[in-house]
Parts: structure tokens; sequence; C-alpha cells
């Protein structure tokens, strides 16, 4: 990233920001108190995706869920690999994998979709109440506009992250 790029309205937003390497910084709100509001940064250069991410289900409104399968969607969907809330409670008989499970899995959306882009991103992702179809208009937004990107050759990449998990030992350390 050589300079930000931002889609959206003042409602809800995606930005790229040049930074040494990639990280999320995503941010949630919903109507339903189950939800609510979340916020977290991830940084996958010091934190382990397989245990902190890659577990967050999808979600979803009863409501939703109910007039999606009535459109016949959704048949896949089951409280086994989705979380479903009802206003302030979670109906999933288990309830979360993690009390920020909701904003964990926006999390994992944001990292399949950024993946698009074709290799990867040195920069910052900042969504607020994003989504798919924000994240891929940012996507197109970037690609769009040669100049707030570069490709790095793997060495680069390599480094970058090499660099960013020895500060977060020196870190832990400390």
């Amino acid at each position: 990233m050589t300079r930000e790029i931002r889609v959206g309205d003042p409602w809800r937003g995606a930005a790229m920001l040049p930074h040494s390497r990639f990280s999320i910084d995503m941010e949630i709100a919903f109507a339903a108190p189950a939800i609510g509001r979340q916020r977290l940064v991830y940084d996958p250069g010091s934190e382990d995706f397989a245990s902190r991410i890659a577990p967050a289900r999808t979600f979803a409104q009863l409501a939703d869920v109910e007039a999606m399968r009535s459109a016949g969607l959704a048949r896949g969907r089951s409280l086994g690999n989705a979380v479903v809330v009802s206003r302030a409670r979670v109906l999933n008989a288990e309830g979360l994998r993690f009390p920020d499970e909701f904003v964990r899995h926006k999390i994992l959306d944001s990292i399949g979709d950024l993946a698009l882009a074709g290799g990867p991103i040195l920069g910052r992702f900042v969504g607020r109440r994003s989504g798919h179809a924000l994240n891929i208009a940012l996507l197109r937004r970037l690609l769009a506009h040669p100049g707030a990107w570069r490709w790095a050759d793997s060495a680069a990449h390599d480094q970058a992250m090499s660099a960013s998990r020895s500060r977060s030992a020196m870190t832990s350390i400390l």
C-alpha cells in the first residue's frame, strides 16, 4: 500500500491504509442485543489464525434465517455451523465459541474477500460495519488505482512477516 483508499458512507465503510504488515481492525454494530457492538484488531503476524479466527461461525438473526429458508436459501445452514440469534438470545445450545465470535467471523470474511487481490497485502484493513459487498468495492477501488499499491516480491513479504513476529515475541518477553 502506498496510499489510503476508502469506500462507504458515514454509517459504514472500509479502508486500506499503508502499513508495514497486514492487519485488520474490524468493528460491527447490530441492533440485536445478542450481537451488539464489537471491535477487534487482528494481526496475523503475531496471532494464531487457526485458533483465534478460523473457528468463528457465520451468524444470522432468526427472522432472516426463516426468510432465507422460505426463499429456498440457506439449506445447509444449521445450528452446528452457524450462530443464530433472536434479539438478546443466542439460540445455539452450546453458546458462542468466543464472547466476540461475531466480529471474529467478520474478520474471517474480510480475509477471504481480500484474498481475491491475488497476492498478500501489506496494509491495514479497517472495516466499520463492512461486509462482502463493501470489502469487494474497496478491493476494486484499490486495484483500479495502481498508484495506491505495488507488487512486492515474496521475500519482502516474508521479511516483513518475520520482523512482525520478532517484534511481537520481544514484546511478550518484556
